[in-house]
């Protein structure tokens, strides 16, 4: 199923692997469940089914809890190749403000993500996103999950709605995307343009 851009409805995002839910008082439970004793192989296999093992090992020096990789628009369709910027560094994250997304009318996309996590657990992550084009202001929330930290790069994607079209839907929309999570907490902020067009650019 899919829903429009500009509709009310919040979608039930699909989620990739992860601890969720886990609620604020839970976090402390599985903090101390990292530490419990590693000779209990039941308990040493739960905890790898979780990835909790592997995120004991894994320390980084960047500050960042959540590193946002790559953010961008897929179409389940095929009706084109993906849209996807990286955003490896500042400068990257500010040409986002500057080359716009540029979709066709009508067309059924999703978002799509990209990112690691850093040192330690994060709870309820998710993204809220921004859509204004004059008078008209959307906006969705997507729920991504719970995460232990790794080194691995982790993939999300969201539920396929579908763009807007005709004289009102075509045209450039002014977004904001921003991470989050259950501390509101805010990762990252992102600002871009969203174009829809009649056809493919």
């Amino acid at each position: 199923s899919h829903t429009s851009l500009l509709s009310h409805h919040i979608p039930l995002s699909t989620r990739p692997k992860s601890i969720f839910p886990m609620s604020d008082q839970r976090k402390s439970t599985v903090l101390d469940l990292l530490s419990k004793d590693s000779e209990d192989e039941s308990l040493r296999r739960y905890k790898e089914s979780l990835g909790l093992t592997a995120a004991l090992n894994v320390k980084s020096n960047d500050p960042r809890r959540i590193v946002i990789t790559s953010f961008g628009v897929q179409f389940p369709n095929m009706d084109h190749e993906p849209i996807v910027r990286t955003l490896d560094n500042e400068q990257d994250i500010k040409a986002l403000k500057t080359n716009p997304i540029v979709i066709k009318e009508n067309v059924l996309l999703c978002f799509v993500v990209t990112f690691r996590v850093n040192n330690e657990i994060v709870n309820r992550l998710r993204f809220k996103n921004t859509i204004r084009k004059g008078l008209i202001s959307h906006k969705e929330e997507y729920v991504m999950g719970s995460y232990a930290a790794s080194d691995k790069e982790i993939s999300y994607k969201s539920e396929s709605f579908e763009a807007p079209g005709g004289f009102i839907g075509r045209g450039s929309f002014s977004c904001t995307t921003k991470f989050e999570d259950a501390e509101k907490k805010s990762h990252l902020e992102l600002n871009y343009t969203l174009k829809i067009q009649k056809n493919w650019a």
